[in-house]
């Protein structure tokens, strides 16, 4: 294996130091790839493990994808459509499925919200 040489500064005698055979050679860092949140939705609501409550969703997150292709997302979608990936996310285990469906019953504050969630995004895209 090669050695690299390092360069002094100053004009020493020595001229050139030699690095030493075990310097340790810092790790790569691996950066995890940008999740799409609206790749995950459409995920939630067309697939083998989406709900079949949510299945009818698809052609309006379609819209949405249409209506992005190419642009960065508004200030309000993005943040919009991260919490709606979220909430949609607990569905996408099938052995979640009724779990999720007894939740969305019960919990009409988070049902609500991912409603407006949704809106908000059709509503600023429309402008």
């Amino acid at each position: 294996m090669p050695r690299l040489k390092l360069w002094s500064s100053n004009k020493s005698s020595q001229g050139s130091q030699e690095a030493p055979a075990n310097a340790a050679v810092p790790a790569k860092t691996e950066i995890p790839p940008r999740v799409n949140p609206l790749e995950q939705l459409i995920s939630f609501v067309h697939g083998p493990n989406s709900h079949p409550f949510l299945r009818p969703m698809y052609s309006t997150f379609t819209v949405i994808c249409d209506a992005l292709e190419g642009m960065p997302p508004p200030f309000p979608v993005g943040p919009a459509l991260s919490s709606a990936t979220a909430f949609l996310a607990q569905s996408h285990n099938p052995v979640m499925h009724l779990d999720f469906a007894l939740a969305a019953h019960v919990s009409q504050v988070e049902v609500c919200q991912f409603v407006g969630n949704i809106d908000g995004v059709l509503t600023v895209l429309a402008q």
